[in-house]
C-alpha cells in the first residue's frame, strides 16, 4: 500500500510540475527557488519559454533587448559587488545573474541612472522550462550608489513593458524583429512579499508580468535555431497520460485500503 501511495504522490507532484511548465514557467517556490534574488529585488518579468527559440538563446536574447531599447549593462566590466544572484527552483540553486542591460546606452544609464534588468534562465534538471527571469527597476546615478528610485521596481517592469509590447520592434545590428504579447500578470509569485521584505524597503504591487517573445523576421547576420515550442509540446502532450497514472495509483490505494 505504502508502494502505491508512493507512486501516486510522485505522479501528482509531477503533474503539478509539468502543468506549470507547459505554461512557460515553473514557479521558484515548487522547489524552494524564490521569486526574488538573494539581493532581494523582486523577479517581476518572465518571458516564457514558450516563446521563440531563438529569443530565448544567448544571442537572440541579447539582440532581443537591443531591439526594444537596451544596452549591455557591464560598462567596462562589473565588479562583484554590482552582481545579484537568484534561484529559480530550478536544482541550480542560488546563481550569478546570466546578464545585465541598461536602457539606451549602457555605460550613460550607469553614469546617470534610469531603467535596467538583470535576468537568469530557468533551465535546471527540475524546471527545464528555459523562461528568462528578470528583475526589472529604476535606478538612481552611480553617485547615489545606483539607489533605487521610489516605486522603482514596479517602474522599470512597466517601462520595460510599455516599450517592448508597443508593435513591431527592430535590432538595427542584426535586422532582427520581435513582438511581445502580455499572457498575463501572475500575482501568486509574489505573495506575501511586503515591503520590509525587499531592499531599500521598496513595495510592489505584486505584479509578475509574463510575456511571449515571437520572431517575426530573422535577419541576414542572425543563426537559425529551432522554434522553442518543440519542447513544450512535449510536455503538454503528456499531461493526460501522467493524470492517469496517477488516478489508476490512487483508486488501487483505495481498493487495497
Amino acid at each position: 500500500m505504502l508502494v502505491y501511495l508512493g507512486v501516486a504522490l510522485s505522479c501528482l507532484v509531477h503533474l503539478v510540475i509539468a502543468a506549470d511548465s507547459s505554461a512557460g514557467y515553473v514557479n521558484p517556490a515548487n522547489n524552494n527557488g524564490k521569486q526574488i534574488t538573494q539581493s532581494k529585488e523582486p523577479l517581476n518579468v518572465i518571458i516564457s519559454g514558450q516563446s521563440d527559440s531563438y529569443a530565448l538563446s544567448t544571442e537572440g536574447f541579447e539582440s532581443y533587448y537591443r531591439a526594444i531599447g537596451f544596452d549591455v549593462g557591464s560598462c567596462g566590466g562589473e565588479s562583484s559587488n554590482d552582481t545579484q544572484k537568484a534561484n529559480l527552483g530550478d536544482g541550480k540553486g542560488y546563481v550569478n545573474q546570466t546578464g545585465i542591460a541598461r536602457w539606451g546606452n549602457g555605460c550613460i544609464e550607469s553614469l546617470t541612472g534610469g531603467n535596467h534588468f538583470r535576468y537568469w534562465v530557468q533551465n535546471g534538471t527540475k524546471a527545464a522550462s528555459n523562461a528568462l527571469f528578470l528583475a526589472a527597476s529604476v535606478e538612481y546615478p552611480i553617485k547615489q550608489d545606483h539607489m533605487i528610485v521610489p516605486d522603482g521596481y514596479d517602474l522599470g517592469r512597466d517601462w520595460l513593458l510599455g516599450n517592448a509590447t508597443q508593435g513591431t520592434k527592430t535590432d538595427q545590428e542584426t535586422g532582427n524583429q520581435f513582438q511581445t504579447s502580455y499572457v498575463k500578470n501572475d500575482t501568486s509569485l509574489l505573495k506575501g512579499i511586503s515591503a520590509s521584505s525587499l531592499n531599500h524597503d521598496i513595495g510592489t504591487d505584486g505584479k509578475v508580468a509574463v510575456v511571449l517573445v515571437k520572431v517575426t523576421q530573422k535577419g541576414n547576420s542572425s543563426s537559425n535555431t529551432q522554434d522553442a515550442n518543440s519542447g513544450q509540446d512535449a510536455v503538454t502532450s503528456t499531461l493526460p497520460i501522467v493524470y492517469s497514472i496517477a488516478i489508476a495509483a490512487l483508486v488501487a490505494l483505495v481498493s487495497l485500503a
